[in-house]
């Protein structure tokens, strides 16, 4: 059998999509060349969860990038050692003042990446070697899209280094850069000699300026230079830029109505920020006659977005001037290419076409295509992850059915406290310590909070033990609706995202939902909406690589014993988990038989359904017990609050073994030497004097006095014999034995 390819140990699909939900573009990265994997590059970056997840399914090996910009919140200063980078910023900050202490990661080649929070208004071009040798600036522009963008932690190069954060909180601890460094980055070394011949050698050189103004105060400064190489521009040269200009507006117009479904939007944008730029562009040199130029590219818009009626031109505008507003924000140092005449002479102007990014045409995914599957080496393959029992698995959901007060949440809650701690609190060990979040859609956190707390006070549980382990949220304030319904069907929820994010951050290894109806608003009896609503709880499962269990209510059945069938609403639920167990009050017949004094206190926990389990061939027990939380004020009574803790059944021998040799002799007594009836249907079965004698209730007992009847017969205390009714049949029946010795058991 042929090697195959190891998957690697970490999910950096998943840890894409920590960074698309923390509002950071991701996009794919080649291991060995560096270079963007995806169409378009880093500004194909998504923080679209499906498409990471999509992309990441075909190559789990690529690395992560994320795009520097306004979008993404931060830009980053790239400290290569290989090329003088860590002397070059330490000669800056002796000169300057230290760097303050905000995110920084170590990259795959042992350089460093240190990330300041975007300066809002303010363009940082990435910048290579010009602030000093081995610095580089990976930054955007004013208008908010990104110039460049980094490789992050925890992606993987192709010869094995990776790339990790040496900071705590990751991106969460970017700080404001200094001011020094965003002079260095907002202007490039020839504008910096530029400034430096107006005295301005550094950020205090514009005094109390704002930031954001400092490149508009620039272009101010430096005008006069412009004004002098304006007015050495004949109309010839002025000619030329208009034919220029004209013919660049002429192609975008073209571009555009010809355009495909899907690329709309995006040409239209670019088209609009091109030739806002090109008009500007113009009336830096004195060429302002462009009104017409503008409306050929409105009419071009009109037609590729099929606008209608007799306000058609004002739309079109509307929609344009919406994006001129973005680039209107652009200093004109990204337009005029120089301050010296002969520079700009030699551009060439004839025939030019202004340059644009082309969207390649997109080939249609196909709707489905078959995989030839692979056999793989069993070695190879990962075992399930259970985490807890047979019940919680990683990746996948489940569900516990109950009816309304057999307890269900505190069994929910227990369990939680067992998985946080690592301990065994009900007879099951952990797989491993795990992180839960339980969420309470029905009580408020006060109340949480009294029941978590009792349970902790039975089983002696520290906060200690639960710091940064144990996570809960009442729906009362964390309200979960992940799917709503409306006239035009479902609709999925922002707050889905934001669970997951949670979930992905915090590194949750399993959530408890409780119960499922408080976690949507859709028809709970239509089968495909709440099969909507459980595809979505199991996408966040998988997305969010964690064990997911809902409560879930049954219907009124009457006091009958519960089943999966019994689950309210419709029964596509019972379909989408994989994992469901159904929870049991006692019988007042087991309470009986198991001799407890309340049978309500007890419930049983059978499971229905594990489609990656064998059934298990025993029922397992829990009981409720009260805790006092020791709470009480005057002329108040201490909080009482139930717990649930492991309980067995007693097997028969046990309940046998529990009647004392003294309550023989009463038994002894009760029977005489009478030889009663072996039928329980009898009125003159065994078992009545036998309850009499024992104090036992015959009717609910009678699983009771049946162990019972069949122990003695074993060990001989009583005797078979016949029993001749009154038409003269001879019918099975048990005396009690004359050689039977309470005093000596035998």
């Amino acid at each position: 059998m042929s090697a195959q390819p190891k998957r690697p140990s970490i999910d950096f699909g998943m840890e894409a999509a920590c960074y698309a939900l923390d509002g950071r573009p991701a996009f794919q990265v080649n291991p060995l060349l560096k270079t963007p994997m995806v169409k378009h590059g880093h500004h194909a970056a998504t923080t679209d969860v499906d498409v990471i997840r999509r992309w990441w399914a075909r190559s789990p090996n690529a690395m992560i990038g994320v795009p520097t910009g306004a979008e993404s919140g931060f830009f980053t200063l790239d400290v290569d050692p290989k090329n003088g980078g860590t002397a070059s910023l330490a000669a800056l900050e002796s000169k300057y003042g230290a760097l303050p202490q905000s995110a920084r990661a170590q990259t795959g080649t042992g350089g460093l990446h240190i990330s300041f929070k975007w300066p809002h208004g303010l363009a940082l071009a990435n910048r290579a070697k010009d602030i000093a040798d081995g610095l580089d600036i990976r930054g955007g522009r004013a208008d908010g899209s990104s110039s460049g963008y980094i490789v992050v932690p925890p992606s993987r190069r192709a010869d094995g280094r990776s790339y990790r954060w040496l900071t705590v909180g990751e991106f969460g601890a970017i700080v404001d850069a200094p001011r020094w460094l965003l002079f260095l980055g907002a202007f490039n070394k020839r504008r910096r000699e530029a400034l430096a011949d107006l005295g301005i050698v550094g950020p205090e050189g514009f005094g109390d300026i704002p930031i954001s103004e400092w490149q508009a105060k620039a272009i101010e400064l430096l005008r006069p230079k412009r004004e002098i190489v304006s007015a050495r521009i004949t109309d010839e040269t002025q000619e030329t830029i208009r034919k220029y200009i004209a013919k660049a507006v002429a192609d975008e117009g073209e571009a555009l109505r010809n355009a495909v479904e899907g690329e709309r939007d995006t040409l239209l944008n670019t088209s609009a920020l091109l030739t806002n730029a090109l008009i500007k562009g113009g009336l830096a040199y004195g060429v302002d006659t462009l009104e017409a130029m503008h409306d050929s590219l409105c009419l071009a818009a009109a037609d590729m977005l099929d606008l209608g009626g007799d306000d058609w031109l004002e739309k079109a505008r509307e929609k344009l001037e919406r994006t001129y507003a973005v680039a209107e924000a652009r200093p004109l140092s990204h337009i005029v290419p120089s301050t010296a005449e002969e520079d700009f002479e030699s551009v060439p102007m004839d025939g030019i076409q202004a340059e644009r990014p082309q969207a390649p045409a997109k080939k249609p995914a196909p709707v489905f295509e078959a995989k030839p599957f692979k056999l793989p080496d069993p070695k190879d393959i990962e075992p399930r992850c259970w985490l807890y029992g047979r019940h919680y698995s990683r990746k996948y959901l489940g569900a516990t059915i109950a009816t309304g007060g057999v307890g269900k949440s505190s069994l929910l809650l227990v369990e939680a406290l067992a998985m946080a701690t690592g301990r065994d609190l009900l007879g099951v060990k952990p797989a491993q310590r795990c992180r839960v979040l339980y969420w309470c859609g029905e009580d408020d956190y006060e109340e949480l909070e009294r029941r978590i707390t009792a349970a902790c006070l039975h089983y002696e549980i520290t906060a200690d033990e639960l710091n940064g382990w144990l996570f809960v949220n009442s729906g009362r304030d964390s309200p979960i609706t992940i799917m709503t319904e409306t006239k035009s069907g479902t609709v999925v929820q922002p707050v889905r995202n934001e669970l997951l994010r949670t979930i992905q951050r915090n590194k949750i290894d399993v959530v408890q939902i409780d119960p499922f109806v408080e976690s949507h608003q859709v028809n709970e009896s239509d089968n495909n909406k709440i099969a909507a609503v459980a595809a979505e709880w199991r996408s966040i499962a998988h997305e969010g690589n964690c064990a997911i269990d809902i409560a879930h209510h049954t219907r009124k059945n009457g006091g009958q014993e519960a089943t999966a069938e019994d689950a309210r609403g419709a029964s596509a639920l019972q379909g989408a988990v994989r994992m469901m167990r159904v929870l049991n009050v006692m019988t007042e017949a087991e309470g009986s038989l198991a001799g407890v004094e309340d049978h309500r206190l007890y419930f049983r926990v059978g499971s229905v359904k594990s489609s990656m389990a064998p059934p298990g061939a025993k029922a397992t027990w829990r009981r409720h017990v009260s805790v006092s939380l020791g709470n009480d004020r005057p002329g108040l009574a201490a909080d009482l609050a139930g717990v649930t803790e492991a309980w067995e059944f007693p097997s028969d021998e046990t309940i046998a073994a529990s009647v004392p040799d003294n309550a023989l002799e009463l038994v002894k007594i009760a029977l005489g030497d009478q030889v009663w009836r072996a039928s329980s249907q009898s009125p003159e079965w065994v078992g009545h004097p036998i309850a009499g004698a024992l104090g036992l209730p015959t009717d609910k007992a009678r699983r009771r006095l049946n162990v019972l009847i069949d122990d003695w017969v074993k060990r001989g205390i009583l005797v078979a014999a016949e029993v001749q009714t009154a038409d003269y049949k001879k019918k099975p029946g048990y005396r009690f034995s004359a050689t039977y010795d309470s005093a000596s058991g035998g």
